[in-house]
């Protein structure tokens, strides 16, 4: 097996564990609000007494467990961020991985503040709202394009050719970044340009 290969399933195996644990963390602080406590709210009453209200016990298990997941999961993120920079350099396969992003993470140097429908940025999976971090035609070594005179550069040459997207996208349910791979191929179409989707600076 390549090492491309090895890291594409470990990249992937991070990735199922950290879904595991973000729904394990899910539960534990759908339970803090169930008590309409967060992992900060004093546990005792005004006198100092413990408060009678809550399952006290459920939650110092679950504000321990908070703590040690997320730990995991910066860990994890880390990991995965190195290793889908490995991908996206070395890998000539279609691979989407999704990451969290972390300090470790480039910083985006666009915003897509639309996409048309239809075009081949919707067709690769763009959003509205994503931060792009860079763009890179496929093969070994490829050359990135961090900003928006390089992308454009690149794009120009490179029709019907596929190009490796790497951005951050809001997560739907929290307030977190998540790092996502993509293959856009820029291509004539019906509408504008040949990527169907407008990009400002960040």
């Amino acid at each position: 097996m390549s090492s491309s290969a090895n890291q594409r399933q470990e990249a992937l195996r991070l990735a199922e564990r950290r879904s595991n644990l973000e729904a394990e963390l899910e539960v534990h602080l759908e339970l803090l609000q169930s008590h309409g406590v967060t992992l900060n709210s004093a546990l005792v009453d005004r006198e100092g007494f413990p408060r009678a209200d809550v399952d006290i016990s459920a939650i110092l298990e679950a504000r321990a467990r908070i703590r040690v997941i997320r730990n995991d999961l910066k860990t994890i993120e880390g990991n995965l961020a190195r290793l889908l920079q490995d991908v996206f350099q070395t890998s000539g396969d279609d691979a989407q991985v999704y990451l969290n992003g972390s300090a470790s993470t480039p910083d985006p140097f666009a915003l897509v503040k639309s996409v048309d429908a239809g075009s081949p940025a919707a067709s690769a999976g763009l959003h509205e709202g994503d931060k792009i971090i860079r763009f890179a035609a496929t093969g070994p070594h490829p050359v990135p394009a961090e900003s928006l005179q390089a992308v454009g550069a690149l794009v120009q040459k490179s029709l019907d050719k596929p190009l490796r997207v790497q951005l951050l996208r809001r997560h739907a349910t929290d307030d977190r970044d998540v790092m996502k791979l993509l293959q856009l191929t820029p291509t004539r179409w019906s509408g504008r340009g040949t990527l169907g989707c407008f990009l400002v600076p960040i």
